[in-house]
């Protein structure tokens, strides 16, 4: 029964009593005697409705709390309403010692990386969508083979990895990858908005023995990635989607090359991607300009060498329409280039295979063309190159 009604009840059976059986009572209108437990019966009704107020209110603070616990432990940061959560960086070498290389970033619903093999000259920039069952299909940006398609597939984790080509002037069959043993890798941290516009961050990061201190002050102007994550959040519009994420490209004794690839994407719904790229020194974080690598006039030494490359790239050794071509003009505009020379670009990296130069969307070519990297081979800058 409910507690009011079991009140009222109770006030009632008194009442009557006291009507009955005190002279007193007997002056008194039924109707005010009614009243009065009226007034009774709302009170006890009132402190019925708060109490089971007062212990909803505690389960839906219990079952929010219990929410709030969840969504932390599952990697939710509530100051800017991302979603955090991790991945790996994996250097994969080949089994039989060629020299094939591929610096992989990998998360759980994609992976980008960076892949050479110097004795081929091939290399460049890929991207892999998620994982069919246990592959991995990657398309090649930019650099050799634009275009192409690589294919990885893992049997077991953290066994060796099976990687196919799929392109002309490709190696043919497959090559057994494994992790190299050259650890000491930075991490990786994402950063996720769900719902409505991208924004995404996959940030190279500091791993647990510091040995990469300078990662924050180059990459992130001196700020953690949560905090960088929640100032861009903050920064961008509504209205346009922003995805960022960085590649390992190169860890050598004295200097680390590392690129940022930013997309922005408005109503148009066409990204449009651009690429920053940093060396430092490796013992001191100290960032390394042209200046600090070469020597005077490498530009002009060097603008004819690359002009070479991008001809041995894009396949124009007589000319894509049959134009013919030369070492100082190799047929660069019949392929679509806006010029038939192309000068060093200022966003530069290391590698193993040598120096490479990063060309964005519209800088040699219209948006339909993409961008261009081209490596020039150790030897062949060694003479411009600061001892």
């Amino acid at each position: 029964m409910d507690g009011g009604v079991a009140a009222y009840c109770g006030i009632a059976v008194l009442c009557h009593l006291y009507y009955t059986t005190d002279s007193d009572m007997e002056q008194m209108d039924y109707m005010e005697i009614h009243d009065a437990i009226s007034f009774l019966i709302n009170i006890g009704t009132w402190l019925g409705i708060m109490r089971r107020m007062a212990t909803l209110s505690f389960l839906v603070a219990v079952v929010g709390l219990c929410v709030l616990l969840a969504l932390l432990a599952a990697g939710f940061d509530q100051a800017s309403g991302l979603w955090r959560s991790g991945g790996t960086l994996i250097h994969l070498v080949d089994s039989d010692g060629h020299g094939f290389s591929l610096l992989l970033q990998e998360t759980s619903d994609k992976a980008w990386g960076f892949f050479e093999l110097p004795e081929r000259r091939l290399y460049g920039f890929v991207s892999f969508a998620g994982k069919e069952g246990k592959v991995r299909k990657g398309l090649v940006n930019s650099g050799t083979a634009k275009g192409s398609t690589l294919e990885l597939e893992e049997r077991k984790p953290g066994g060796p990895v099976l990687l196919g080509f799929s392109g002309p002037d490709l190696p043919q069959g497959e090559t057994t990858l494994v992790r190299s043993a050259d650890g000491g890798l930075p991490l990786l941290k994402s950063f996720t908005k769900r719902g409505g516009r991208l924004f995404r961050l996959d940030l190279l990061a500091n791993p647990v023995d510091q040995s990469y201190p300078f990662l924050d002050a180059r990459l992130r102007r001196g700020k953690s990635p949560p905090a960088y994550a929640r100032e861009l959040m903050a920064r961008t519009r509504r209205t346009q989607g922003l995805e960022e994420r960085q590649y390992w490209l190169w860890c050598g004794k004295e200097r680390i090359s590392i690129a940022t690839e930013r997309c922005l994407s408005g109503a148009n719904e066409r990204g449009e991607s651009f690429f920053g790229f940093m060396t430092v020194d490796a013992a001191t974080g100290k960032e390394i300009d042209e200046s600090d690598l070469f020597l005077p006039g490498w530009r002009e030494a060097l603008s004819p060498l690359i002009c070479r490359e991008a001809a041995r790239v894009l396949k124009l050794g007589s000319g894509r329409d049959g134009s013919g071509g030369t070492e100082t003009s190799p047929g660069l505009r019949s392929y679509g280039l806006f010029d038939e020379t192309i000068a060093p670009s200022s966003s530069f990296f290391l590698c193993e295979s040598g120096i490479g130069f990063h060309y964005d969307r519209y800088e040699l070519g219209p948006y339909s063309l993409g961008d261009f990297t081209f490596i020039l081979p150790w030897n062949d800058v060694a003479g411009l190159l600061e001892k």
